[in-house]
């Protein structure tokens, strides 16, 4: 039979780049596609252990096992540290690329959607704290 260990320790953690609508107004879609490879880049240097997925225009799954799932704390803080210092120029002007993450963590007897929906949730709670912060929505 083809099942998962129900005991099996994973994460499923939500990232999706913020202000790509922004960037691609003001910019053009070139700097859109920079602004993803930019997250993509963060994303797959500090989830080095993971299998990094993109499953939408400016949205990435990572699903943590082993190392990353064991300090997935630490990652999510270092993750907005590296997001924080990426950036790039377009046209003079310098854009910092900015990610809202989310994690799920599965438990025992929970099926992956609800790990993933944990986590969505999580996501768009932390891009709800960026739109507080930045005085703006961040979609």
């Amino acid at each position: 039979q083809n099942q998962l260990n129900p005991d099996i320790k994973y994460g499923v953690g939500i990232l999706d780049a913020n202000f790509l609508k922004k960037v691609n107004d003001k910019y053009g879609h070139e700097a859109g596609n920079e602004l993803i490879r930019r997250a993509a880049k963060v994303i797959c240097a500090v989830f080095r252990h993971s299998q990094v997925f993109r499953i939408g225009g400016d949205e990435f799954a990572a699903i943590l096992e082993n190392q990353d799932y064991e300090h997935r704390e630490g990652l999510l803080k270092l993750f907005d540290v590296k997001t924080a210092e990426e950036h790039f120029t377009v046209g003079g002007d310098v854009l910092t690329v900015s990610v809202a993450r989310g994690l799920g963590v599965h438990e025992h007897g929970m099926e992956f959607a609800q790990v993933s929906e944990y986590a969505d949730v999580a996501m768009y709670n932390h891009k709800a704290a960026l739109k507080a912060q930045y005085g703006e929505e961040v979609r």
